[in-house]
């Protein structure tokens, strides 16, 4: 398969364990430099080595995106390795197998922080670069309150 990723530079956040290799090893084969973001060093450090060893580039980024200044870590992190980045994948979550009633507000916190806001944070942070170097949304993508109801309702498939 070729998509056009020569040279693009792709954080996957995650990507220490699970989807997140995968995620990682197919980039690197379609010619991404990718930094492969973990918490464990060990793990991280491990995918890097598995990716540089198949001919491809890439580089560990460590950090806990649970936090707004863990998240501005791991990005400055990534920034200065390649200069910018390209291509975001979100994929970074925790999850503790628990009975539902036995999981507190608390735990939930923590999910939603991992889970939902880590991904805000990278957005927020990452999006300005893409953009001041040409990228684009596409027309459908660009969300005006107005029109996202119906224009979600137009795609939606018919079941």
């Amino acid at each position: 398969m070729n998509l056009q990723l020569v040279g693009k530079r792709a954080l996957v956040t995650g990507a220490s364990a699970g989807i997140g290799v995968a995620i990682a090893e197919v980039l690197a084969r379609e010619g991404a430099r990718v930094l492969v973001h973990g918490r464990d060093t060990v793990r991280t450090d491990a995918v890097v080595g598995r990716i540089v060893s198949a001919g491809g580039q890439a580089m560990p980024v460590i950090g806990d995106l649970a936090t707004d200044d863990g998240a501005a870590a791991v990005y400055s992190e990534a920034k200065k390795a390649f200069g910018g980045i390209d291509i975001l994948i979100n994929n970074a979550g925790a999850y503790e197998a628990r009975p539902w009633f036995e999981t507190t507000p608390e735990t939930w916190r923590k999910f939603f922080e991992t889970d939902v806001l880590s991904a805000v944070r990278l957005i927020l942070a990452t999006v300005p670069g893409m953009q001041e170097a040409g990228w684009t949304w596409p027309p459908e993508w660009q969300l005006r309150p107005r029109r996202l109801w119906p224009t979600m309702l137009q795609r939606r498939p018919q079941w």
